[in-house]
C-alpha cells in the first residue's frame, strides 16, 4: 500500500469492499478523507464506516455529512464488527455491474440509466420502499428549486457560513437520494465557500447539475395529488387508554431505533403504524423532520410527542 490510504484507493477503486475510517489520522483526518473520497464518482457506493475511541454528537454529525454510513467505537467487539462488515460491504465490481444492469434497473425506464444525474440502481439499494423514494425525490426537487440563487444572495450579503450550510445540506440530501453529480458538486461548493474562495465556477456547475437532477426527478417521480388521510381521532392527554399508551410506547421505541439509521426508509413504516393510534396532525412535526433528513430533530419531536401523552421513552445517546 502507498504512503497514504487516499492515494491507494484512487489507484485501486474496484479492489475495496469497505473502508474502516479512523477519525484521528495524521496528515489528513478521517472526516476530510471521507469527504474527498465522496467527491470522486467511483466511490459513490463505497461504504465508509467511522472508527473512533469516542464518537460525540458533533463527530457523528460531521462523519455522516462527510458520507460515512455507520459508526464503530473502540474497543470494538470483533464478532459484531465482522458481521457488520459482511452486511455493509459492497460487492466486487463485476457483481455490482451485473446487479445494476439486471434486477435493480429492470423496473426503471432506460432514460434513467445516466448514473451521474439520478442513479436509480443506487437509489433502489438505499430505499426498499419505491413510493417513499419517489416522494422524497419530489420533495428534493421542490425544496431546492432556486437553491443556487439563494446561495448567491447569501454571498452577496457576505454570509459565507449560511451559504456553506445550505450547500452542505444539499450535498447530504443528494447523497441520501442517489444524486451523484449534485452531491459531488454541492460538497465541492461547501468546501470552496468555507475557504471563502471564488465560487463562481462551482456554483454554475452546481446549478446545472441541480437542474438536470430536477428534470430527471420530474420524469422518474412525477408529482401527483394524494388525498389527505386524517389518521386516528385526536388523543386527549391524560385520558389515553392503557392499551393505546402501551402500543405508543412500543412503536415509539421502534421509531427511535429506526431513526438511529439516519435513513427515512425504515422510519416511514413505523410512522404509518403510529397514525393508527394518533392523528396525523400530532405527528406532523416529527414527519417534517424526517422528510428534511433531520433525524436528531425527529428524535426530539418523538420525545415531545411521548411527553405530551405521558409515554415513557428513554433517552438515546449518540456520543458513545
Amino acid at each position: 500500500m502507498k504512503k497514504y490510504n487516499h492515494d491507494w484507493l484512487q489507484a485501486n477503486p474496484d479492489d475495496v469492499d469497505l473502508v474502516l475510517m479512523d477519525l484521528q489520522m495524521p496528515v489528513m483526518d478521517g472526516i476530510e478523507a471521507a469527504r474527498q473520497l465522496r467527491l470522486l464518482p467511483q466511490f459513490d457506493d463505497l461504504p465508509i464506516v467511522a472508527l473512533s475511541a469516542g464518537l460525540f454528537k458533533t463527530q457523528h454529525d460531521a462523519a455522516h455529512a462527510a458520507g460515512m454510513i455507520h459508526f464503530i467505537t473502540k474497543p470494538f467487539d470483533i464478532a459484531s464488527t465482522v458481521a457488520l462488515i459482511r452486511q455493509l460491504r459492497r460487492p466486487h465490481a463485476a457483481t455490482r455491474f451485473a446487479r445494476s444492469t439486471t434486477s435493480l434497473l429492470a423496473s426503471a425506464p432506460a432514460t434513467f440509466t445516466g448514473f451521474t444525474v439520478l442513479d436509480v440502481a443506487r437509489g433502489l439499494q438505499l430505499w426498499s420502499n419505491v413510493p417513499a423514494y419517489r416522494d422524497y425525490l419530489q420533495r428534493f426537487a421542490s425544496g431546492y428549486d432556486g437553491a443556487v440563487g439563494a446561495i448567491r444572495r447569501l454571498l452577496a450579503d457576505g454570509n459565507y457560513p449560511a451559504a456553506a450550510a445550505l450547500a452542505h445540506k444539499m450535498s447530504g440530501d443528494a447523497a441520501n437520494l442517489a444524486l451523484p453529480d449534485t452531491h459531488r458538486l454541492a460538497s465541492e461548493a461547501e468546501r470552496v465557500l468555507l475557504a471563502r474562495r471564488d465560487s463562481t465556477i462551482v456554483l454554475v456547475h452546481l446549478g446545472e447539475a441541480l437542474e438536470q437532477a430536477r428534470s430527471a426527478i420530474r420524469k422518474f417521480a412525477p408529482s401527483r395529488v394524494v388525498d389527505e388521510v386524517p389518521g386516528a381521532p385526536e388523543l386527549v392527554a391524560g385520558a389515553v387508554a392503557e392499551d393505546v399508551r402501551t402500543a405508543l410506547a412500543v412503536l415509539l421505541e421502534r421509531l427511535m431505533v429506526a431513526l438511529d439509521s439516519d435513513n427515512p426508509d425504515p422510519v416511514e413504516p413505523v410512522l404509518a403504524l403510529l397514525e393508527n393510534y394518533a392523528p396525523r396532525a400530532s405527528l406532523a412535526a416529527l414527519r417534517e423532520c424526517v422528510r428534511s433528513f433531520d433525524f436528531r430533530g425527529a428524535e426530539a419531536a418523538a420525545h415531545a410527542f411521548a411527553r405530551h401523552y405521558s409515554v415513557s421513552l428513554p433517552e438515546r445517546r449518540h456520543d458513545a
